[in-house]
């Protein structure tokens, strides 16, 4: 009898190990259902999460986390993955789409959440943390506006990207995000301090732009639209990188990272070591803050540009810091249609490989900031000339007597 017993019981653990455990407290995917449907009650333990808005939760485990919505018009209070689950992947059935209302989107595991979904937020802010190493990529985006909440923030409605400041996930915009309808301010809040914000899509239409407080807004968009809708983006600290466009005013409220194609760290996803343009259609205004740092990519011959398309209006004491293969020669390193406190030029510094002299000249006939890179003499040519000149002297002195 005691053998039986501890065979049914070792069979228990052995079906339990490939699957989720049941959480307390939030609805939790279990997969227990003959398909995966969120509609499917058998899935969930601790009741559903449509039933009250409630936050649907993703427990630690080995199991298929590859999941599909198909609950008509549900509110969802949000999505939390924890620490130890899989890859988590939901995907909206024709028709459908997925409603966030309280807690948004947490992933708090080293896997990738991917929502391959309609995401349609509604409230002043909606937060989507990547508190783990994972990423959380997220397909459309549709800012509700029915409701109509009022202004909060500077938004109606906004996303607001957070994480811890060290070893936390990138929040990755692969789609289209549109604006719910006119003089609806609807736009991001990139407060991810260790990772990046991606927006990738050109034809974005959200009108509220971005606030920038803590992390790196990444443009992966190309040449084409606007990464970041029509509204302004606004750096309070952070960083601006990648190959792509804005077309609303840039503005430097502090010390801000610009990073043009690649990056001099591996931070910045694709574009690292790649050379490429950053183009700010509607102007750069650095805002007569010092202390900002403009990073551009070398390669064979080739630069990364900052491409200003309205007014580059220039800071004091600020930094171009070059990486790559950094050769002599005469660079356009940013190109602007218009140039505002261009004596501001002569404060900045270079920060690039040793062996090279470098400096900054305006190029009016060419509306362009050129970096001219030259050779610096080795020490022991310079002794040369030093004893070269001396010798020069003396022998002057000599003939003179």
């Amino acid at each position: 009898m005691v053998n039986t017993t501890r065979c049914f019981l070792m069979a228990g653990v052995i079906a339990a190990a490939g699957a989720t455990t049941a959480m307390a407290g939030n609805p939790t995917w279990i997969g227990g259902g003959a398909d995966q449907n969120w509609s499917t009650t058998a899935n969930w333990a601790n009741g559903t999460p449509w039933a009250n808005a409630q936050t649907a939760e993703f427990g630690p485990g080995t199991y298929n986390g590859n999941t599909t919505n198909d609950i008509t018009n549900a509110n969802f209070g949000g999505i939390q993955v924890d620490s130890g689950a899989p890859a988590i992947t939901v995907t909206d059935a024709a028709g459908m789409q997925f409603v966030t209302q309280v807690n948004a989107v947490t992933n708090n595991s080293a896997s990738t959440l991917t929502l391959n979904t309609n995401f349609r937020p509604f409230l002043n802010v909606q937060n989507i943390a990547a508190n783990g190493t994972g990423a959380i990529v997220v397909d459309t985006v549709t800012f509700r506006d029915d409701l109509r909440p009022s202004p909060f923030d500077g938004f109606n409605v906004s996303i607001q990207t957070t994480g811890p400041s060290s070893g936390a996930g990138n929040v990755v915009f692969n789609g289209l995000v549109n604006n719910a309808s006119t003089g609806f301010l609807s736009g991001f809040i990139v407060n991810n301090t260790g990772g990046y914000t991606e927006l990738a899509d050109g034809a974005n239409s959200f009108n509220g732009g971005v606030d920038i407080r803590a992390g790196t807004l990444l443009v992966s968009n190309g040449a084409s639209g606007s990464a970041t809708g029509t509204g302004a983006v606004t750096a309070n600290g952070g960083g601006i990188a990648g190959i792509g466009s804005i077309s609303g005013l840039v503005t430097l409220n502090g010390s801000t990272q610009i990073t043009a194609g690649g990056a001099l760290s591996a931070n910045y996803g694709k574009f690292t070591n790649a050379v490429g343009t950053l183009s700010l259609n509607g102007g750069l205004n650095m805002n007569g803050k010092s202390g900002s740092t403009l990073n551009l990519y070398f390669s064979g011959g080739s630069n990364s540009t900052l491409n200003v398309g309205g007014t580059l209006s220039l800071s004091t004491a600020d930094t171009l810091a070059l990486g790559g293969d950094v050769g002599l020669g005469t660079y356009h390193v940013i190109d602007y249609s218009t140039l505002a406190n261009a004596s501001d030029l002569s404060s900045w510094t270079v920060s690039g490989p040793s062996g090279f002299s470098y400096s900054l000249v305006n190029n009016t006939g060419n509306n362009s900031i050129d970096l001219v890179v030259a050779a610096t003499p080795e020490p022991a040519a310079l002794g040369l000339l030093a004893a070269g000149g001396a010798s020069v002297l003396l022998l002057c002195r000599r003939r003179s007597l």
